[in-house]
């Protein structure tokens, strides 16, 4: 009899691999045995620092590697580096490590399979598809050209270089990579597990305050917190898939470079 009262009391969730209602507590699926996400605070926000120490170890690794023959070739070239060609050297590389952090997640959950069922990027619905994409890239244009605008007038962001067709291309390419992988380990997996644990409204604050923390520039994080909360409604309002929250990001990331490139 106590036992059966434990079980009728347990909070269960529905199991993204298998859909069946499993134990919200377990570290496993009872039905496929396949790895939840944690429910222990702590588990949920080590599996996304993890992520990032991973991530800022191969951009450490790439730049020491790569920077160094670049300045070697230019030397013995005797021709100089524009600045532009540096910075899209080292965006791409940044966009590159960050993909190492969906390598985080899957050593999480040890299974490519299961990591797509619970970090969903494209609803099952296209309407919904196209619906969620609308909005993430409305809105992320939005916010990105409201930010532009306070930033050229406040004299901060990225300094006056001038863009090729080709380096626009690269620009979107590398921001599509970084928004993947952020969504990825920030909404997908911290919010998600935090929202089983505290629910929504909690999620969305520590999630997005650890967001904001990350990038490391104490006058962009309370944009970025705002970004975050945005994106985190976005992502919930959703169904908890990823295909508007990767828009979104992407499309203020790009437009975070270029807009301010055009109205130079």
């Amino acid at each position: 009899m106590i036992v059966n009262r434990i079980h009728q009391y347990e909070r269960r969730i529905a199991c993204r691999n298998c859909g069946n209602l499993t134990p919200i507590t377990g570290k496993y699926c009872i039905h496929c045995g396949m790895r939840l996400l944690p429910f222990k605070f702590t588990h949920a926000i080590g599996v996304p620092i993890a992520a990032l120490l991973m991530s800022l170890g191969i951009l450490l690794i790439a730049v020491l590697l790569v920077l160094p023959s670049y300045f070697v070739y230019a030397l013995f070239a005797r021709y100089e580096i524009p600045s532009k060609q540096v910075f899209l050297v080292m965006l791409s590389l940044m966009a590159g490590s960050e993909l190492a952090m969906i390598l985080a997640i899957y050593f999480y959950f040890d299974n490519w399979h299961v990591l797509k069922a619970w970090m969903k990027i494209v609803p099952a619905d296209p309407k919904n598809a196209v619906k969620h994409t609308f909005f993430g890239a409305t809105g992320g244009a939005i916010c990105s050209v409201m930010v532009s605008i306070v930033s050229r007038y406040l004299d901060i962001g990225v300094a006056e270089l001038t863009f090729s067709p080709l380096d626009a291309t690269i620009i979107t390419i590398s921001m599509l990579a970084i928004g993947l992988s952020e969504e990825m380990v920030f909404r997908g997996f911290l919010q998600q597990a935090l929202t089983l644990r505290l629910g929504f409204l909690k999620a969305v604050m520590i999630s997005s305050a650890i967001f904001a923390l990350v990038h490391l520039e104490p006058y962009t994080m309370p944009i970025i917190f705002v970004i975050g909360l945005l994106i985190g409604t976005l992502y919930e309002k959703s169904n908890r898939t990823l295909a508007g929250p990767i828009t979104f990001h992407t499309v203020y990331n790009s437009i975070q470079i270029l807009l301010p490139l055009i109205l130079c």
